[in-house]
């Protein structure tokens, strides 16, 4: 909670917690996972992710376009916490920019054409990214973490899976599929 108040003081990033409680169906929230919205400073959850490991030596469990999480466990106390912090305010006034980082939170519009076992166990081909669209896939195709598929076997790809796949590319995510 004390993380969360700090966060939430710093421009450019908002620490969610049980605020969100009963809005768009949450039921619930762990405290101890601290996650934060970052896209405000205008880079992404994949930029700030590897700029706390690489230039603060702080791991966070992930980042994706929006957002990093971290955990906060028995082996934390006021002192790392503080750490993390000051490393945000830190990013916030190096960092922060006027670039609009794009939402890809609704993009998807999914077409299952097949079952996905039979999709997986179909004799497959492979294609270009760009020479997928309107193709059925074959196998997931998702970003790890936190593993999601963005695309799963018997699925359509299409225009907007391969652009966002070609931007995921573009961020040096671990893709797999």
């Amino acid at each position: 909670r004390y993380a969360r108040t700090e966060i939430n003081k710093i421009e450019g990033l908002y620490a969610f917690g049980k605020e969100l409680i009963d809005n768009e169906g949450i039921y619930d929230f762990d405290e101890t996972k601290l996650g934060i919205k970052v896209s405000n400073l205008g880079i992404t959850g994949f930029d700030v992710y590897g700029i706390l490991r690489d230039e603060y030596n702080i791991q966070v469990e992930f980042g994706d376009i929006n957002n990093i999480l971290a955990l906060i466990t028995i082996g934390d106390n006021k002192k790392t916490v503080d750490r993390l912090i000051e490393a945000l305010k830190d990013i916030s006034q190096k960092y922060k920019s006027d670039n609009k980082i794009k939402s890809y939170i609704d993009l998807i519009e999914h077409n299952v054409v097949i079952s996905p076992r039979q999709a997986f166990y179909n004799k497959k081909e492979v294609v270009k990214l760009e020479d997928s669209v309107d193709r059925t896939c074959g196998e997931h195709i998702m970003v790890y973490p936190p593993g999601i598929p963005i695309v799963t076997p018997g699925e359509i790809i299409t225009h907007e899976m391969m652009k966002y796949i070609q931007f995921l590319k573009k961020q040096d995510v671990s893709l797999t599929g």
